[in-house]
């Protein structure tokens, strides 16, 4: 995907997820019997492809915490917050790298709604060197539950 004429490196998009999942099980410790899974998937995209078409997120609510991988990079710690309407809003940083070597960072917030299944993401640059009025990326979605065996 071409990005102010730089091309983003990227993994395949479902392999890649369920390649992270498995990684993730196998690294992180045990997950307790309160751990979530959601697979999401969006819908709609405005923000010249900084959001993954896909999205795997595993949330403990318990403890409150949270991983996220997505076509574009590998699991990531992601904060977790559970707000009155008992929705998931979650947090996180991740660099993108173009072809041309320039590392993107952008602070990414999700808002999963458990009720309707709906997921509102964007994303905000923190890079200092790109613009302040560029548009920021964001993208609506649903979201499965994934069923643990």
């Amino acid at each position: 995907m071409k990005i102010f004429g730089a091309e983003l490196k990227k993994t395949a998009g479902i392999v890649g997820i369920c390649l992270a999942a498995i990684l993730v099980a196998l690294t992180v410790k045990p997950a307790s019997a309160e751990t979530i899974t959601y697979h999401c998937v969006f819908l709609e995209e405005t923000g010249s492809n900084w959001i993954a078409p896909e999205y795997l997120f595993e949330i403990d609510p318990v403890a409150k915490t949270a991983f996220n991988t997505s076509g574009y990079y590998d699991a990531i710690p992601t904060k977790v917050r559970i707000n009155r309407k008992k929705q998931f809003r979650l947090s996180w940083p991740a660099t993108l790298k173009s072809t041309a070597d320039q590392d993107f960072t952008l602070d990414y917030i999700a808002l999963i709604d458990p009720a309707n299944r709906a997921i509102f993401l964007r994303g905000n640059f923190i890079n200092p060197r790109f613009p302040r009025f560029a548009k920021q990326p964001h993208s609506a979605g649903k979201c499965n539950q994934v069923q643990s065996k």
